[in-house]
């Protein structure tokens, strides 16, 4: 794990500042973790996002369970099971 990781597993950074510090960190990254990171980053961006303009639909999708398989609620596929 690199130093924006921990330091965001650890809530020492917020969302926004593991981004800059992702720009400033590019060439010395991985660059499979590099892209690991900025999309892990920017999943919680849009999530901070959401929840902060549209707090029922953030509380909505993260309360509902979905099927595993179709990602649907009521389930599309039957648990898997297409008839």
């Amino acid at each position: 794990m690199c130093i924006i990781c921990i330091d965001l597993e650890k809530e020492r950074l917020t969302v926004q500042e593991a981004w800059r510090n992702l720009g400033e960190m590019k060439n010395s990254i991985e660059p499979g973790h590099y892209e690991e990171l900025k999309d892990e980053i920017s999943q919680l961006l849009i999530d901070e996002y959401v929840k902060t303009v549209y707090p029922y639909v953030y509380e909505m999708h993260n309360t509902v369970e979905l099927c595993e398989t179709c990602q649907c609620n009521p389930c599309d596929c039957h648990g898997g099971f297409n008839e």
